[in-house]
């Protein structure tokens, strides 16, 4: 990536444990980073606030004759973490494993990234690690995946 230098700095709290284990109480819906819907790769989630804010007004507007209850609320709940949740979760994994990365290992994952391409690797950052994504990236660069899966066999 050559020589990258830092323009300017950006600081906050994200939080970066994944989703909460519920986002909706009696008369309250959390949304955004709240309720844990950032991305663990980028720790960012606006475009998850705008998203879900959204549907939450929706279910909000929609429970308001049954006085805003939890069961009222919970179907944001649902889909929301239908949506989202595994995203999260893998999304912890890969963080999780590149927090344990010695240099060499860093030097290893660049190499993968590097024969990424752009859509690739925006999937890859966006956590989106479905089934068919992962075979798609396997089939599309054979000697990654069998790079990886002989890292893998020999490390355990």
């Amino acid at each position: 990536m050559g020589n990258i230098q830092p323009i300017e700095y950006h600081y906050g709290f994200i939080p970066n444990q994944g989703g909460r284990e519920c986002s909706v109480f009696d008369n309250l819906i959390l949304v955004g980073d709240s309720a844990g819907q950032s991305n663990p790769l980028v720790l960012e989630g606006i475009r998850h606030a705008i998203e879900f804010g959204r549907l939450a007004g929706e279910v909000g507007a929609n429970s308001i004759e049954k006085n805003c209850s939890k069961e009222s609320l919970i179907q944001y709940e649902k889909i929301w973490k239908k949506k989202l949740s595994s995203k999260i979760e893998s999304s912890l994994r890969v963080q999780s494993r590149w927090l344990k990365f010695s240099d060499d290992d860093w030097d290893n994952e660049l190499d993968i990234i590097r024969e990424m391409s752009v859509d690739e690797l925006l999937d890859f950052v966006k956590g989106d690690f479905s089934a068919s994504k992962m075979v798609k990236l396997a089939l599309n660069h054979p000697k990654i995946a069998a790079k990886q899966l002989f890292n893998l066999v020999l490390k355990r």
